[in-house]
């Protein structure tokens, strides 16, 4: 999914935790006008709708690189095994025309690739069920050709292809899926804006001004896709915050819990002494090169996602102020 739409998600769900949190939540659920809670609820709705078709969207499409080399090993294994005993077999036949069918050393198995090595261990599983099933099938037994053997190398086969071929359907299924994206991504869009509208008529008490803030806040989308700034602000630019103060005290994660698709990040409390902004950043293991996407934090806890199951995530926080920068310790999590 583009920068642009994980941008965006990540901003409805901002706002949706800063309307459901426990702080904010009693001052509108239920209360005048009571369209304003129907409003939320279909929000929140579409949001979970919009979230399960991204993360349907978000399938990966290259495959997994470890998962396709032991597909590859096992098949190279499986057919070069078969292959010498047929080549044995056919030699002892006379027939040494097969015989140089199936003969190949095993690094010669290894440097095929795709399906070129789907077409040559074909070849050696065809031959092999021929001589298996045909009328010297108990001799050909002896030297370990036989219909178990021969189906041992075909679901090597049937493994490998589905594995280099899935990747192909998951691209078509997503380009079918793209083209849907941005007017889902609108509809839910529109959901918001009622909100927008009538969110300001709790501006009568200090909560609901509270309130109104943060969900404005929440409503801006921040890129993602880049850590925070190194420079270039206002009294300092690249001269690294001079003017004597004093760099804030690092922002903690407490806690990683899976919800979902998603990941809630619980916050230590009394971190982030001094600090004007507090980043959240995270990392997806065998992904990102760093850790490349941020967004405010939001303490005590926030939601963030959604990943993909078995994804590990890193994530650490920055706290900024003029005078510099301190990282949190990273944490992680696999998702189930």
């Amino acid at each position: 999914m583009q920068d642009r739409f994980t941008n965006r998600l990540t901003m409805f769900q901002t706002a949706l935790g800063v309307l459901n949190s426990s702080l904010h939540k009693p001052i509108w659920e239920n209360q005048p006008p009571a369209i304003f809670t129907t409003k939320v609820q279909q929000a929140q709705a579409a949001y979970d709708e919009l979230v399960a078709f991204t993360t349907a969207f978000s399938v990966e499409i290259t495959g997994s690189a470890a998962d396709k080399k032991r597909e590859e090993l096992e098949l190279e294994d499986a057919a070069h095994s078969l292959g010498n005993m047929l080549a044995c077999w056919f030699r002892d036949q006379g027939d040494e025309t097969n015989a140089a069918k199936v003969d190949r050393p095993i690094s010669n198995w290894r440097r095929l690739r795709g399906n070129d090595l789907i077409a040559q261990a074909t070849i050696v599983r065809d031959l092999g069920n021929t001589v298996a099933t045909g009328p010297d099938a108990v001799t050909a037994a002896d030297y370990d050709i036989t219909p178990a053997t021969v189906q041992t190398l075909t679901d090597e086969i049937a493994d490998y292809d589905n594995l280099i071929t899935a990747p192909q359907e998951a691209i078509a299924e997503r380009k079918s899926k793209s083209l849907q994206m941005r007017d889902r991504f609108n509809a839910v869009e529109a959901t918001f804006d009622a909100i927008d509208t009538m969110i300001v008529r709790f501006d009568s008490t200090v909560a609901g001004r509270d309130l109104i803030a943060a969900y404005k806040a929440g409503r801006i989308v921040r890129d993602l896709g880049h850590g925070p700034g190194t420079g270039g602000g206002n009294g300092g630019g690249n001269g690294g915050g001079n003017g004597g103060g004093t760099v804030p005290t690092a922002q903690e994660i407490d806690l990683l819990t899976q919800n979902g698709p998603n990941v809630e990040v619980g916050y230590a409390s009394g971190g982030g002494v001094g600090a004007t902004t507090i980043t959240l950043l995270w990392q997806i293991d065998g992904i990102d090169p760093g850790f490349d996407h941020s967004t405010a934090a939001t303490l005590p806890l926030q939601t963030v996602g959604p990943f993909m199951t078995g994804q590990t995530v890193r994530f650490k926080t920055s706290a900024e102020n003029a005078a510099g920068a301190t990282e949190s310790m990273v944490k992680e999590i696999m998702l189930m």
